[in-house]
């Protein structure tokens, strides 16, 4: 059996009339772009985040070209000499280089982690030079790159550290979440994401106050006060609707197409969890189990891709079918907490018996799998 990503026409039933009463709302109001819903979503990340500051921008995408952009590294067709460089990880989404690019600066690819897939602090060492800007360590899978080494090496060398956190929303590294390390953090609400919206969103959260004055300037070309440009920023604001699709939380007790802000990680099990019980019930696949991995929103791609591995083995997933809870993400289940013992019992039969079960679920459950099949 596949294991979807995600299903949206099912995830859209589940609030298909909160999402009209929404956008009539918008409608009536006629607040399309920023207003009240932008407001009100910044403020619920920046809680979430533990961050001080949240600014809302047209998509991931353009938070990594703002950021940039409101640090200084941005070249004008006037400059003379060498570009800027910032470090990036060689495997990563396109966005990632191409934001670098598209500021006139130039991407130096750094080597990854062969276990974690994100950047390797020690290659960004050895790619510092004297142009050396920032870095952009990328949150890959959701889980965090090693920021304590990067934060250390960025400030011995006077480099901005923009994390990359399209995947990460919620994740932590040592107990701090992402957005907390560096001098920002960009998320995504890009429908497929941890947390997404109607269409293309993101976010840029930080704890600087003057960063987040800039960001919010270029997300509106360089304006403030209106009509007054001081720099070339772009048309990078995020619109209502967008927005607005997270209020349906309070409802639901889920955004569009993912767990909403309110009770983010209810249900939510850890990564390392869900990989060492499947590794203990089927020998066949080497995924390595990372001892600082943190479950968050992030541990969801990890969990879709460990499973997928596992389906060679003809191990489907994992099932519960006693709980009552809309049919949203497959990977979730929210809000019941059931007993370890019942969840490795029913792990155990779905290894034994192959049972294809409707849905890959992960349940919080009373105490860690560890001490339950020790």
């Amino acid at each position: 059996m596949k294991v979807p990503l995600l299903d949206l026409k099912k995830q859209y039933a589940g609030v298909r009339d909160e999402t009209k009463r929404m956008l009539e709302d918008i409608l009536e109001s006629q607040y399309f772009i920023g207003g009240p819903y932008v407001a009100k979503f910044e403020e619920a990340v920046a809680e979430y985040s533990g961050t001080k500051f949240a600014v809302g921008v047209s998509s991931g995408t353009d938070a990594l070209l703002a950021s940039l952009m409101a640090l200084g590294i941005y070249r004008s067709p006037l400059d003379e000499g060498a570009p800027d460089e910032v470090v990036v990880p060689a495997y990563t989404f396109f966005a990632t280089a191409g934001c670098v690019w598209r500021t006139g600066a130039r991407p130096v690819f750094a080597d990854i982690d062969a276990d974690t897939y994100n950047i390797d602090p020690k290659s960004f060492e050895a790619k510092i030079s004297p142009r050396t800007k920032a870095v952009m360590p990328v949150h890959l899978y959701g889980q965090c790159a090693r920021m304590d080494e990067i934060c250390q090496i960025a400030r011995a060398n006077d480099i901005k550290v923009v994390e990359d956190g399209a995947q990460a929303i919620g994740a932590k590294r040592d107990g701090v979440r992402v957005g907390n390390f560096g001098d920002c953090a960009c998320l995504s609400f890009f429908p497929s994401k941890n947390l997404g919206g109607l269409g293309d969103g993101g976010m840029v959260i930080t704890n600087n106050a003057d960063l987040a004055r800039s960001v919010r300037e270029m997300r509106n070309h360089g304006m403030e006060p209106k009509y007054f440009h001081k720099r070339v920023g772009g048309n990078f604001r995020l619109d209502a609707i967008q927005a607005a699709g997270f209020s349906l939380a309070g409802t639901t007790g889920y955004g569009m197409h993912g767990v909403v802000l309110g009770q983010p990680d209810t249900g939510l099990l850890a990564l390392n969890e869900t990989v060492s019980i499947l590794s203990k019930m089927v020998d066949a696949v080497d995924i390595p189990i990372l001892a600082d991995a943190e479950g968050g929103y992030g541990s969801a791609m990890n969990v879709i891709r460990t499973v997928r591995e596992y389906e060679k083995t003809g191990v489907a997933g994992l099932f519960i079918e006693d709980q009552k809870q809309p049919p949203n993400c497959p990977f979730i289940k929210a809000p019941e907490v059931i007993s370890t013992e019942e969840m490795v019992g029913k792990i155990q039969a779905a290894v034994a018996t192959r049972e294809d079960p409707d849905m890959l679920i992960i349940a919080r459950t009373d105490a860690p799998f560890e001490e339950a099949i020790e």
